[in-house]
């Protein structure tokens, strides 16, 4: 006979995956996702999950049951660098489970973007990041690889969680422009809509107005992106020290043994790297499924630079002369593998906290509140201009109609078995 879970059940179970939030009535939705389910979706986004009635339940609700919550690392990335093939490589039963672009963290970016305020979302993050970081299984990590358009939350995630750590994985900037360009006119609008989202956050330091921007090349938009998701990594490289480590993909790739051995020595997950190497993450493609290896992905880099190199060549080299101008460095520093060897001491960790992180209440709120708030400060705090969320696509950042309307039948019928039930 199969049993109605309980609200407490699926709050504690990681098999219930916190997958969207609708702010308007404070709930969560949960979908059921076995972790083979997991595996084989390249993003946990609903295009890639099997269709299914999510169970809504009130954030308080979800939050008092006491969910118990795993050890909780980070990868942000500024896309095309494979970190959805690291985000697998941590798909470790036993050790540690990779999530990839949970939704729920995009909901609350496009939020803010339509009027959320940080003491409104802070809350919200915390709930959210206590749900993802369940264990899968006794004594495993969750290593969490967040969609690119949530890079306007990292400094705010690190703060709320001081013994996490972070990697943050790029390509290098001509790897980058030869990405945008093979994907044709798709990568080009995509860059295009970035640029939008980062102006709204104030990532640009770069001087161009409205009319400049217009009269720039998709590529050189597409390396302005770029080099303003590279500023924001070297922000956090100097805010939070040894807590977060950077890692470009073409390093990643000619070496794997020796990046995914410092990797899982920073995380402090003891992975198997011989297997890890040998398994999926590095021998298919993460998008599509197909046989994918470094030779491989070196061959579709080189075909798209052989295409574009003209364009690719002259654009980073007015980059290059852009960053300059501005006083920015292409150096990020704090290289994974350069650095020395990790293990996941709690004590180093408490010690390693970032320089503005203060004690809050032990509900975590008051350091999300201000962790999040000094992002929209005009003054003051380590970024110095005033940062807004990135609000990306809205398909990916809005709460629908249907989430809505979802959250509407399940809490209201379970609202209205209630009502009858204390006549």
């Amino acid at each position: 006979m199969n049993t109605v879970p309980t609200i407490a059940g699926i709050a504690r179970d990681p098999l219930w995956f916190p997958h969207r939030y609708d702010p308007g009535h404070d709930a969560v939705h949960f979908r059921r996702i076995e972790r083979g389910v997991h595996r084989a979706a390249t993003f946990l986004t609903d295009e890639y999950l099997p269709a299914g009635e999510p169970m809504v339940i009130r954030r308080s609700e979800a939050m008092a049951a006491g969910p118990v919550v795993a050890p909780l690392h980070f990868i942000f990335h500024s896309a095309f660098c494979c970190s959805t093939l690291l985000a697998r490589a941590f798909d470790a039963p036993g050790l540690a489970m990779g999530l990839k672009e949970p939704v729920l963290l995009n909901d609350l970016v496009g939020w803010q973007h339509r009027g959320g305020t940080a003491a409104q979302i802070a809350p919200v993050l915390d709930a959210g990041l206590t749900l993802l970081a369940r264990p899968f299984g006794p004594g495993e990590a969750v290593v969490v690889k967040p969609s690119n358009l949530v890079n306007g939350l990292a400094p705010g995630m690190l703060s709320m969680r001081p013994q996490s750590r972070a990697l943050l994985l790029y390509a290098p900037l001509r790897t980058y422009l030869g990405s945008v360009a093979k994907k044709g006119m798709t990568g080009r609008l995509w860059v295009r809509d970035l640029l939008v989202k980062q102006l709204r956050e104030g990532l640009h330091p770069f001087g161009y107005d409205g009319n400049d921007y217009l009269a720039q090349t998709d590529l050189q938009v597409a390396a302005l992106g770029w080099l303003a998701q590279h500023i924001l990594f070297a922000r956090m490289v100097e805010a939070f020290g040894t807590r977060v480590a950077t890692l470009d993909s073409e390093a990643l790739m000619a070496d794997p043994a020796r990046s995914m051995t410092a990797l899982s020595g920073f995380f402090g997950v003891p992975l198997d790297i011989a297997a890890v190497i040998a398994g999926p993450a590095f021998t298919t493609h993460s998008k599509f499924g197909s046989d994918f290896d470094g030779a491989a992905r070196d061959a579709e880099v080189r075909a798209a630079a052989d295409i574009h190199a003209d364009e690719i060549e002259k654009v980073a080299v007015w980059a290059e002369a852009v960053a300059q101008t501005a006083g920015r460095s292409f150096s990020l520093g704090a290289n994974l593998l350069k650095l020395p060897s990790y293990t996941q001491s709690s004590d180093e960790l408490r010690l390693a906290q970032p320089v503005w992180w203060v004690p809050g209440p032990a509900s975590g709120a008051g350091v999300c509140v201000w962790a999040l708030g000094f992002l929209t400060k005009k003054k003051g705090g380590p970024f110095g201009p005033p940062f807004r969320f990135c609000v990306g696509l809205r398909s990916e950042l809005d709460v629908d109609l249907d989430v809505v309307a979802a959250t509407q039948r399940v809490i209201g019928r379970r609202e209205g078995v209630a009502a009858v039930e204390r006549r």
